[in-house]
C-alpha cells in the first residue's frame, strides 16, 4: 500500500517526540488535534446524529484524494476483540503492535501505551476428574475479566488439541 509508506513516511518525520498515552480514548483525543502529523488532509465527520456501529472505523480521514477508514487501537490485539470488519478499516494505528493484523497496520513506536501492562499467567484448569490442562495466557492487567480469559484460554486449547470425547455430545 502506497499510502501505508506515505503514512510511515510523515511519522518518521513529523513525530520525533515521546508520548504516553493511558487509553485509546487520550490517543483518539491526540490524534484529533495532530492527524496532519501523520499525513492525513483532514478527519471526515461521520454524518450528524450518527449512532457508533460496530465494525466501523474509528475516523475517516482524506490522504492523497482518497477516504479511508482508520481505526485507533493502543494494542494491536484489541482490533479483533473489538470485531472489527477487515472490509471497513483500510488502516490501524497502534501504540503497541502486539499481535499482526491481516489489516495494514501501523505501530507508533515512539508513543507508549502505559494504562495497562501486560503479563502472562499459568493456568490450571481440570476439565476432567483424570486430567488438568495447563494454559499460559497472556492478560492485561485490570483490562480484562479472569472470565475472558479463562474463556479465550480453553477456546485456543480446544482449537489446537480438539475437543474431549465426553464434550463432543
Amino acid at each position: 500500500m502506497k499510502l501505508k509508506n506515505k503514512i510511515v513516511n510523515a511519522i518518521k518525520r513529523n513525530i520525533t517526540f515521546n508520548k504516553k498515552f493511558k487509553s485509546e480514548k487520550s490517543f483518539a483525543k491526540w490524534f484529533e488535534k495532530n492527524y496532519k502529523l501523520l499525513g492525513f488532509k483532514k478527519i471526515i465527520p461521520y454524518p450528524e446524529g450518527w449512532q457508533r456501529q460496530q465494525g466501523v472505523p474509528d475516523y475517516k480521514v482524506l490522504i492523497d484524494n482518497k477516504e479511508i477508514g482508520v481505526e485507533l487501537e493502543t494494542l494491536s490485539s484489541h482490533y479483533k476483540r473489538h470485531h472489527h470488519d477487515d472490509k471497513k478499516v483500510d488502516l490501524v494505528l497502534c501504540l503497541v503492535e502486539d499481535k499482526k493484523l491481516k489489516v495494514n497496520t501501523i505501530e507508533i513506536t515512539s508513543f507508549d501505551f502505559t494504562g495497562r501492562e501486560m503479563f502472562t499467567v499459568p493456568l490450571f484448569i481440570d476439565i476432567t476428574e483424570k486430567k488438568k490442562i495447563k494454559f499460559k495466557v497472556e492478560c492485561i492487567r485490570s483490562g480484562v475479566s479472569i472470565k475472558d480469559v479463562i474463556n479465550s484460554a480453553v477456546d485456543n486449547y480446544l482449537k489446537m488439541n480438539g475437543k474431549p470425547k465426553w464434550l463432543k455430545k
